[in-house]
């Protein structure tokens, strides 16, 4: 899982913010390392819910140190990457123009609202915590489940490699254009994402009040709601603890309500990292 951490976290540098880091040339990397770290004093703080009373009690704890540690370094590291891209703009102020295509950074540093105003600096870190933090440890994780589905159902890998093979002929390499043509593999990650959805639950705030079953919920409140649970609910997807990458084919998912199958979330968020 380690290898699959750093190989995660390589791309998106590379894809979202054109950072050619060579990660995976590292046993380990202090980022990835942070990451784990973060998620496991996450996980210890909420079982402490006294922290929440106090941030300040938080920080001035042991455990607390730790996290706001691994945090600055999180931080520095973002902080690092966008001062990199500032200097170049303003070393070649026509360096964006000469691009055929902007980067995630290119965008969220020239994004201006309808007033002319962009983000200032602390927001495009965030943003970029986001894309960097969610966007490696999700990919990572899913990787991870296929990786033990192709195991266990061996199969599938054969089906999954025959369509391969006969998609590439005598090419070693997958293009761009082949992924909309593998049917099965998108099955399968499909069907892996619905099992072991990257994130297990989510919120979200109400902008108006939600009845459930005769109970109203005013708006303004957080609600949970768990992807688990609404992945395996057995009206929607039948025997919901088997592997079926054909619940996914076409004639299986046109009928099918559009947030009965939501691995990512769905629906208007406001996703930021903040560490606090």
């Amino acid at each position: 899982m380690h290898s699959l951490n750093l190989a995660t976290l390589n791309i998106i540098l590379r894809c979202s913010l054109s950072c050619n880091e060579n990660i995976q040339e590292n046993e380990k990397h202090p980022y990835t390392e942070a990451v784990h770290e973060i998620m496991k004093l996450t996980m210890e703080r909420i079982s402490k819910p006294w922290y929440f009373l106090s941030l300040i009690l938080y920080k001035m704890s042991a455990t607390g140190k730790e996290y706001m540690k691994h945090v600055n370094y999180v931080h520095r590291f973002a902080d690092e990457i966008i001062a990199k891209r500032k200097k170049a703009i303003t070393d070649d102020p026509s360096l964006l123009q000469k691009k055929k295509k902007l980067d995630f950074l290119d965008i969220i540093m020239t994004a201006k609202d309808e007033s002319g105003s962009g983000l200032n600096d602390e927001e495009i870190r965030d943003e970029v915590n986001t894309f960097m933090f969610a966007g490696h440890e999700t990919t990572k994780a899913t990787m991870g489940w296929a990786i033990y589905n192709l195991g266990k159902y061996p199969e599938e890998q054969e089906t999954l490699f025959q369509e391969v093979c006969d998609l590439t002929g005598d090419r070693k390499n997958i293009e761009w254009e082949d992924l909309g043509k593998l049917q099965k593999m998108s099955m399968f990650l499909h069907e892996t994402l619905r099992m072991y959805p990257p994130a297990g639950s989510t919120t979200r705030s109400l902008t108006k009040p939600l009845d459930i079953e005769g109970v109203t919920i005013p708006a303004g409140n957080l609600i949970h709601v768990s992807i688990v649970a609404i992945h395996y609910r057995p009206d929607v997807f039948p025997n919901p603890t088997e592997f079926r990458p054909e619940r996914f084919l076409p004639e299986n998912t046109e009928n099918r309500r559009p947030y009965a199958f939501i691995p990512f979330a769905a629906g208007p968020r406001f996703v930021c990292l903040c560490f606090c």
